[in-house]
């Protein structure tokens, strides 16, 4: 995305590069294409009793066979145990089940009125509510790092966050350092305010990609964008394929919502350019629409029933966008789904190639039971461990399970229970030691995927061992600490997952 100004290239591309992390593919394999297709009747319901052979796709115009189907029916989930969401790592755990869907709000404060609000919160707010309870939500601002605003169960929160919402359409009182900058350069503020959400958008479609693999939403509210600031046309419509083009590599559909509800003076070319996100990235631009509570739960429609269709692609590994078309030879029913793919590069190839990263169960255990210890309430659940623990022989209890405390000032060690600390803090690790003589102890810091990160010592004494851990020393994120005993040729180990704040 060109940005004007130099000064603004750098605040934008500093913002863009620590809400970018690495983009994934939302193919199973290196030339399987999976397309999700909404199929609805002419009264807007979801229509369930279509097979493979109702469906044709075309691959740059020509006939692709359907290789795999699926209907796909979210509100026919299982209840299931739920984890509280408070880093990218719960984020990243929960955002795995299969039955979880992604929907992301994005509430475009620089292209909405001051008063435009009294309209949508409310409806979206009702939106929110009606989500299945194993859905995950996130609500972010243009200058917000997704790697910053985490997507939850925690309706309230999410409420509470679309509660705030201001719009500041033509209002440029600075907030943000970012905007500071924009005071600047008065004449073009509404072009680098413009380019600001689309690259915050570019960089919240590689998030989502990055937390899944299948169909995801993104409700952007938002009044659309004008050519202020800009050469001509071209140029704004040149930044709005950077953001369909990401959408559609990360499999991200595009909700645009415009507040505005229906006018008797359209501003054709704002409504344009929000249905030009809808169009190509297979969602429904909501615009020109008085009741957003229905339009709005046309979204969730979506998302609860579809079909997943997968067709073999003859394309080169040239990492291009190649178009598709798909239809349906029943009539009478209207077909919606994303305008195309990414072909894989051989770079992008070789990498799917790889062997896939096995976490230990022992090290899933640990988080499990982190999770429940993290709880904030009695209420929630309590998820048996992946692999129960089975008590050791007699002969080999060397070492018991392990304990936290922080450590005070003045050595003042304080017992807790809450596996969870900020990184102005000292900890301790502590087991009991059985048998005689004592065994040996080692001790390791492990990634949250089991990989060994540091040998940590360890100290013995008075039939128990010790860990001293500076939590500054760790970056923010989960971790284990592993204690192995050993007594002759008997080794038991045992597991501790904790959590570092930022």
């Amino acid at each position: 995305m060109r940005v004007l100004l130099a000064s603004g290239l750098v605040a934008i591309v500093a913002i863009a590069a620590a809400q970018t992390p690495q983009q994934p593919t939302f193919r199973s394999a290196t030339n399987l294409v999976q397309v999700d297709v909404i199929v609805t009747d002419a009264d807007g319901e979801p229509v369930d009793d279509l097979t493979a052979a109702d469906f044709e796709i075309l691959d740059e115009g020509r006939p692709a066979p359907i290789t795999a189907f699926k209907f796909v029916n979210a509100a026919n989930s299982e209840p299931r145990e739920r984890y509280p969401v408070r880093t990218a790592d719960d984020e990243e755990r929960e955002a795995a089940n299969e039955d979880t869907r992604l929907v992301a709000i994005l509430l475009d404060d620089y292209h909405v009125g001051r008063f435009e609000p009294r309209r949508f919160v409310e409806p979206l707010i009702a939106f929110v509510r009606a989500l299945p309870a194993t859905d995950l939500v996130g609500v972010y601002y243009p200058l917000d790092s997704p790697r910053d605003v985490h997507l939850t169960y925690d309706r309230q929160t999410t409420i509470a966050a679309i509660r705030k919402f201001e719009g500041r359409l033509h209002e440029y009182f600075p907030k943000h350092p970012v905007e500071e900058e924009h005071l600047r350069h008065q004449r073009d503020i509404e072009r680098l305010r413009t380019q600001v959400v689309l690259t915050g958008a570019v960089g919240l479609a590689s998030r989502l990609g990055a937390l899944k693999v299948g169909r995801k939403t993104l409700v952007w509210v938002s009044n659309g964008f004008t050519t202020a600031g800009y050469f001509d046309a071209r140029e704004l419509y040149a930044d709005l394929q950077e953001v369909y083009e990401a959408a559609n590599r990360n499999n991200v559909s595009i909700y645009p919502v415009d507040p505005r509800g229906l006018m008797m003076n359209t501003p054709g070319f704002q409504i344009d350019t929000l249905r030009i996100l809808a169009d190509e990235t297979g969602g429904r631009a909501l615009v020109n629409r008085n009741d957003l509570k229905a339009a709005l739960s046309e979204v969730g429609r979506d998302s609860t029933a579809y079909y997943l269709l997968g067709f073999v692609s003859t394309r080169p590994s040239d990492g291009k966008f190649h178009r598709i078309k798909v239809r349906t030879t029943r009539p009478k029913i209207s077909v919606n789904a994303r305008a195309g793919y990414w072909a894989l590069s051989e770079t992008e190839i070789a990498s799917s190639r790889a062997a896939p990263i096995t976490v230990p169960p022992a090290v899933i255990d640990a988080f499990k039971r982190m999770a429940d210890a993290l709880r904030p309430n009695d209420d929630e659940p309590i998820a048996a461990p992946l692999h129960a623990p089975k008590a050791a022989p007699l002969a080999i209890r060397l070492i018991g399970p392990p304990t936290f405390a922080i450590v005070r000032p003045r050595s003042i060690v304080e017992p807790t229970s809450r596996p969870e600390f900020t990184r102005s803090q000292r900890i301790a690790v502590r087991a009991a030691l059985e048998g005689d003589p004592a065994p040996t102890v080692t001790a390791q810091l492990l990634s949250r995927i089991g990989q060994k990160l540091a040998d940590l010592p360890v100290t013995i004494s008075s039939g128990h061992c010790e860990v001293a851990l500076t939590v500054a020393s760790v970056g923010p994120g989960d971790y284990v600490i592993l204690l192995s005993a050993r007594r002759g040729d008997q080794t038991v180990d045992q597991y501790a997952a904790l959590r570092v704040l930022r």
